[in-house]
């Protein structure tokens, strides 16, 4: 059985207990604070998965949905607490610490070593890659309705807000996509990177955003090649 709701799924397999997986308000973003590790869980998508008794699937998925994750987290934070909206949402983990059993974000009372994160989105995807260029670039949202706000103009897109904001304006996006993706992805995904953002974003010069990235892109190729030359 698989029925899909607005905020997510519900999936039940014959032999298995059935479970209630949502994406994290359908935007596959989060942002995780931590010191001297690597979170854990997929960079991609950030599900929250329920168990309940058959007869109960809409009692879970209130339960559920009545649960803030960081992100809505953020937004009350930013609402309640006027300090932390001079901060961008991958820097809250310097100075809120999130607490799960309470689904808040906290003043951090520590001098921990602390890294924030936002998860990467596909270019592909559209909306959520532009939700993530609207957080990365606005200060204390209190909303996705205030993301999509651009002088006092409520925009019905993120893709639009990103426009309105002139993130989308020229290829310097996508040269950031590039810079920060080559720090984690490996040569052969860096490719398909270009090839996505060529094929889906329009990229005003295509062959300078190749040529800037060349090193990373040929990066294994280079490796391969560098032995045989020795000989």
């Amino acid at each position: 059985m698989k029925v899909d709701q607005k905020l997510g799924t519900y999936q039940q397999q014959e032999g298995q207990a059935p479970t209630i997986e949502w994406d994290e308000i359908t935007s596959h973003l989060n942002a995780r604070s931590f010191a001297l590790y690597r979170p854990t869980g997929s960079p991609f998508t950030a599900r929250r998965v329920c168990f309940f008794q058959p007869g109960q699937e809409e009692n879970a998925l209130i339960r559920a949905s009545m649960k803030d994750t960081t992100l809505t987290a953020f937004f009350k934070l930013n609402r309640d607490d006027p300090n932390a909206r001079q901060y961008f949402y991958r820097e809250i983990p310097h100075h809120y610490v999130f607490h799960d059993k309470e689904s808040v974000w906290k003043p951090r009372r520590n001098r921990a070593r602390v890294i924030g994160r936002l998860y990467t989105v596909s270019v592909k995807q559209v909306e959520r890659h532009c939700l993530r260029l609207l957080l990365i670039n606005v200060k204390g949202p209190q909303s996705f309705q205030h993301l999509q706000t651009v002088d006092g103009v409520e925009y019905p897109t993120f893709k639009l807000a990103a426009i309105a904001l002139n993130l989308l304006e020229d290829d310097r996006v996508w040269e950031s996509t590039m810079t920060e993706a080559a720090t984690y992805q490996i040569p052969h995904e860096l490719r398909q990177l270009f090839v996505d953002i060529c094929l889906y974003c329009n990229p005003a010069n295509p062959l300078h955003l190749l040529e800037s990235n060349m090193e990373h892109l040929m990066e294994d190729f280079i490796a391969q090649i560098v032995p045989l030359c020795a000989y």
